[in-house]
């Protein structure tokens, strides 16, 4: 280690790292709490942004761990700001957004987990539902949920059964071509 680092040229924001000889401009930016890596303007808490295809945007957590009941999580936490108590529909949220053929984006998909009842205590059952929307038409939708008992549903926010489809066919279909049936149930 260095006890008397030289300290380079360095730009305003950006954070420093140590290159063998000197103190030199990283690539992460802060900028009011807010971290860029690869861009000087992020846009939330944690932007990362490449133009590397080599890099495909991805970012990996790891683990290296033989426990197999042991996964890796990342936790997406939504706390309230106020006393009041989270009502149905409360929740978080993983959303995707894709670019247009202008320079704008739009939410084109989320998958989120949220209460099926509101909270008003501690002891309120603790019911959740993981719903799944798509983009139809440049609106939301909800695709799919499943509820807290296991029921899943496609077309429906309420399914009663272990597998509800509404508004549409169900098809089944063989790829075995001595066995190639179809199956459609409608409504």
């Amino acid at each position: 280690s260095e006890s008397d680092p030289e300290v380079g040229a360095n730009t305003t924001d950006y954070l420093s790292k140590w290159n063998g000889t000197a103190l030199v401009t990283s690539g992460v930016f802060e900028s009011g709490g807010n971290i860029g890596i690869g861009t000087a303007s992020p846009a939330g808490i944690l932007h990362t942004y490449t133009t590397d295809a080599t890099v495909l945007g991805r970012a990996r957590f790891q683990r290296a761990q033989d426990d197999d009941a042991a996964p890796i999580v990342v936790d997406l936490r939504r706390s309230r700001s106020s006393g009041a108590d989270p009502g149905a529909g409360f929740g978080a949220a993983l959303g995707f957004q894709l670019q247009g053929m202008d320079a704008g984006f739009s939410t084109s998909g989320k998958i989120a987990s949220i209460w099926e009842v509101a909270q008003t205590d501690d002891s309120t059952a603790r019911d959740a539902a993981l719903t799944f929307d798509t983009m139809l038409n440049n609106a939301a939708v909800p695709a799919m949920r499943i509820s807290s008992a296991g029921n899943v549903g496609i077309g429906t926010t309420g399914p009663t059964q272990k597998l509800e489809v509404s508004q549409g066919w169900i098809k089944i279909k063989g790829t075995d071509g001595a066995y190639d049936q179809t199956l459609l149930i409608e409504n």
